[in-house]
């Protein structure tokens, strides 16, 4: 264009931001737009709509916020794609009261929210485990004239899937069935889920076969579902069955089914079906094989270990490196194989999979929780416990505060329970003297109050 002196306009700007937002290039589209709005250009409503997806895809909500202030200054009015993204945003950002008070606004400027509206704060509360609120913006929706789509009742099983809810999913897809809407393959899928949080193998089984009969294809989301409903209801002899049907239909094993595969092995004390799940692991890796033998013969060197998860590591996606080290620690410690567990979490923080987990300054000590299994934060407040012990010991200077995050709320997310509800259990077994401190996420005590606890442990100082 500009060999050929041709001048770029509105639509050409809009375009190549568009562009760079869908190639996932956000810092060239967000550079363009704002070094175009530094030279004057007013971009209009469609151009808007984009740079909010973008800043929606690297998580700045306040950056969307600002483009509403853009907007007015420009006399451009918002219209649902742009509400919708910044609700996008906040839901992402876990800032519920926010993405309601934008529904608010949303529907005070004049503008009706769409089934993508219901959808994205569907799937917000239940990130949350807060399907209550899910079910009554549903309802209340349904109230206002809102005529729900495949995709919002699809939405609303898959809440009731992550939280463990199987009557309440049952009784969406009978009104999703009687409303007029098939179930599609999204819609199986989720059902297969909700009954495997519950050990239903019989019913994942009836659905599994349902979504075969319409023609649809199972991927190996579906059988990891299968593998957790046989974990759940104790029947490890499907196991092997149900993997070998996987790869007969041609699906490739993930690290999620990989790690249903270890937790498998963790409950099950049968040997022969720990032979035949082992089999399973075997034929995905060889590495996660020999790793998980040794882990049941509670016979690992430091060494060893280490280069055999190293070498696990490099099998797999890099944001799948901390999730399976938490499914080793969690099989350790259902093992009663406590030794191996602390041994795992060392690897783990030293290759770099858990930074962070105690931060020292001079007014505070914290161990950061967030992100860890149960087992593994159950292994953190060990060594933090022997940590301070040490440091107690070696007469080291205190601060004023010890803190131990834990992050989120109180609410139960599908069958994993919250370390918020956890964690005070341990440190009340500890006799530690933390307080919880609920809008902070975190449990607190005072360098004194520590002192106290860590002499009476018998510390000699």
């Amino acid at each position: 264009m500009n060999d050929a002196d041709c001048v770029p306009d509105e639509v050409t700007y809009s375009s190549m931001i568009d562009v760079y937002g869908a190639a996932g290039l956000t810092e060239e589209a967000l550079e363009l737009y704002e070094r175009l709005r530094r030279r004057g250009w007013n971009p209009d409503q469609v151009t808007f709509g984009t740079i909010a997806n973008v800043y929606a895809k690297v998580g700045d909500y306040k950056a969307i916020e600002r483009l509403f202030w853009d907007m007015k200054e420009l006399g451009v009015r918002p219209n649902v794609v742009v509400y919708n993204t910044y609700i996008l945003a906040l839901s992402k950002a876990g800032k519920p009261s926010l993405a309601m008070d934008a529904l608010c606004q949303m529907e005070d400027s004049g503008i009706k929210p769409t089934t993508v509206t219901l959808s994205i704060l569907i799937e917000m509360y239940s990130k949350l485990g807060a399907v209550d609120d899910a079910f009554a913006v549903f309802k209340q929706m349904q109230q206002e004239g809102l005529n729900c789509d495949r995709i919002v009742y699809n939405s609303l099983i898959s809440a009731c899937a992550e939280n463990s809810l199987v009557k309440e999913a049952e009784d969406v897809l009978v009104e999703m069935e009687e409303t007029g809407h098939a179930p599609d393959e999204a819609t199986y899928r989720c059902m297969i889920s909700a009954y495997a949080t519950r050990g239903m193998v019989e019913e994942a089984r009836r659905f599994l076969d349902r979504l075969l009969k319409e023609g649809y294809k199972p991927n190996v989301q579906v059988y990891s579902s299968l593998v957790r409903a046989c974990k759940q209801a104790r029947q490890y002899d499907k196991v092997p069955l149900y993997f070998e049907e996987m790869i007969i239909n041609g699906c490739k094993p993930d690290q999620r089914l990989c790690g249903m595969l270890l937790g498998c092995l963790s409950t099950c004390e049968d040997k022969n079906l720990q032979d035949g799940i082992l089999g399973c692991l075997q034929w995905t890796s060889i590495t996660l094989h020999d790793i998980a033998k040794r882990l049941l013969a509670k016979d690992t060197d430091g060494p060893w270990l280490t280069k055999q998860i190293k070498a696990a590591l490099d099998e797999m996606p890099e944001d799948s490196h901390r999730a399976f080290c938490n499914t080793l620690i969690d099989m350790c410690m259902s093992l009663g194989y406590t030794e191996g567990s602390h041994q795992i979490l060392g690897i783990g923080v030293t290759l770099g999979m858990y930074e962070n987990i105690q931060v020292r300054s001079d007014l505070e000590w914290r161990l950061n929780l967030r992100g860890l299994s149960l087992s593994a934060a159950q292994c953190a407040v060990e060594g933090w416990v022997s940590s301070l012990t040490l440091a107690l010991k070696e007469g080291e200077h205190m601060p004023r505060h010890f803190i131990v995050e834990t992050g989120g709320s109180k609410r139960r997310v599908a069958d994993q329970i919250k370390l918020s509800e956890t964690i005070p259990s341990l440190l009340k077994k500890l006799d530690a003297p933390f307080e919880e401190d609920l809008e902070a996420g975190a449990f607190v005590a005072t360098a004194s109050a520590v002192k106290s606890w860590l002499e009476s442990r018998n510390v000699s100082i």
